[in-house]
């Protein structure tokens, strides 16, 4: 039901604003399956700190379960924020990191298959599942 709710742009945030550093750590973490997202992330946010902190523990508990999928949707949320204008799966911003996460950067025709497969296979969402396979659809 989150990441549904993630995938639609709707997060449940504070009602206070939080600010604070925030990392998101996955440099040298699974190579194989996470190839184009090893950079570690941190923020400093002046209204979103407490948000940041639950998508960087949803994506420790994804990654201990091998949801790469998941994975890579939570790593390009923290990355934007958790700013609910962007985290949708329908917005160009998460169009484009989602992209990126799959080799395809700038140019999609530029897109790992077997990536695009393996992250729709680990995900706990229909509708993330349906935005990773369209991204082949659009090369």
């Amino acid at each position: 039901m989150l990441f549904r709710s993630l995938a639609y742009g709707s997060f449940a945030s504070s009602p206070n604003e939080s600010s604070g550093d925030v990392w998101l750590n996955v440099t040298g973490f699974a190579l194989d399956q996470l190839p184009h997202i090893q950079h570690d992330l941190g923020i400093t946010s002046l209204d979103n700190a407490q948000e940041l902190q639950v998508i960087a523990r949803l994506a420790q508990t994804t990654a201990s379960k091998g949801l790469w999928g998941d994975l890579v949707f939570l790593y390009n949320v923290f990355a934007m924020n958790a700013h609910a204008g962007s985290i949708s799966v329908s917005t160009p911003q998460m169009q484009a990191g989602l992209q990126e996460a799959v080799g395809g950067g700038p140019q999609p025709a530029g897109l790992d298959e077997k990536l695009v497969d393996l992250y729709a296979s680990t995900l706990s969402s229909t509708d993330l599942r349906d935005a990773f396979k369209g991204l082949l659809e659009h090369r």
